[in-house]
């Protein structure tokens, strides 16, 4: 088993959430992440090396960039960056709010299976471990793996990428990339705990976009409304 939590400092952030009802996961459990490599392994040593020389080169853009990615829920930018993007690129109102609901459901699965995991591995944030790390931004109050923020970001990314191709999928990559880098950057989660979280965000949103694929929501329009 991974270490765990303290008992004086365990976190209490919504610890039930990884069982609320899914949209198009079966449950949080759905998507099963593996146990995070233990502190004293050698990756989790070499995890620990890396946020350490992470924090000496640290500088002024990737705090300003952890920051900006921190601003209120892990959601929040990706919304105003969906918004800026119909803006942008014009879909009609049908479409537009449906690709409002596609990424909603995607992130919102993606995070019910995170926290699934996270109350399932309880693991410590990096500076638990060591405290000579000096985060840059609060400790959020939960388990640190995966990186909700990472989960989000490959959720998001994943389903902007397919409404807005015109945008270039490497836009969206690359910030999905800055908003999970920048989570290690500020030394709040372990690097282990992004990348698994990017992995878990872009498989839960393949799901999602597979569904709506086979709704029929891309058919021809053909003059007579559908019975049933």
């Amino acid at each position: 088993m991974s270490q765990a939590i303290p008992p004086g400092q365990r976190a209490a952030e919504e610890p039930s959430a990884g069982n609320w009802k899914t949209w198009v996961l079966r449950s949080g459990s759905d998507s099963r992440l593996p146990e995070p490599p233990r502190p004293n392994s050698p990756q989790g040593l070499r995890e620990l090396a890396a946020l350490k020389q992470a924090q000496l080169e640290r500088t002024q853009s990737q705090i300003e960039a952890a920051r900006f990615w921190d601003t209120g829920p892990a959601t929040s930018r990706w919304t105003e960056m969906q918004l800026d993007m119909i803006k942008t690129h014009r879909p009609n109102p049908p479409r537009a709010s449906r690709g409002l609901a596609l990424l909603h459901i995607a992130v919102f699965d993606a995070v019910v299976a995170a926290w699934h995991a996270k109350y399932t591995y309880n693991f410590p944030a990096p500076s638990t471990v060591d405290p000579t790390l000096t985060p840059a931004l609060p400790p959020r109050n939960n388990p640190s793996y995966p990186s909700e923020h990472a989960v989000v970001a490959g959720a998001a990314a994943q389903v902007l990428k397919h409404l807005f191709p015109r945008q270039g999928a490497d836009w969206f990559e690359a910030k999905a990339r800055e908003a999970a880098a920048s989570r290690v950057w500020a030394g709040v989660n372990w690097p282990s705990a992004v990348e698994q979280g990017l992995a878990l965000g872009r498989a839960v949103a393949d799901r999602v976009l597979a569904q709506a694929a086979a709704a029929g929501a891309n058919a021809p329009w053909v003059g007579k409304r559908p019975t049933g």
